[in-house]
């Protein structure tokens, strides 16, 4: 595999925005604090569930395990 340079990733988030500029917020300060914000929530939340169970647990265990892919699989709203 390639190594994925930091010109290729700008590229690529240059042409999705464009693509996608009708469905998808504008890139700006705003935007990116609100994002990095949800994220850190989302982590948050994930390192919930494995503090309060344990990793193994949290993985082993059908109801926790979808409960934190759950956690991992959100989107921003």
């Amino acid at each position: 595999m390639e190594d994925f340079t930091i010109n290729e990733m700008e590229e690529m988030q240059r042409n999705l925005q464009e693509k996608y500029k009708d469905k998808w917020e504008a890139i700006g300060p705003e935007t990116g604090k609100n994002k990095l914000l949800w994220m850190v929530g989302e982590i948050g939340e994930v390192i919930d569930i494995v503090k309060k169970n344990g990793g193994t647990k949290a993985c082993s265990d059908a109801k926790l395990r979808n409960d934190l892919v759950e956690e991992m699989a959100e989107a921003p709203a």
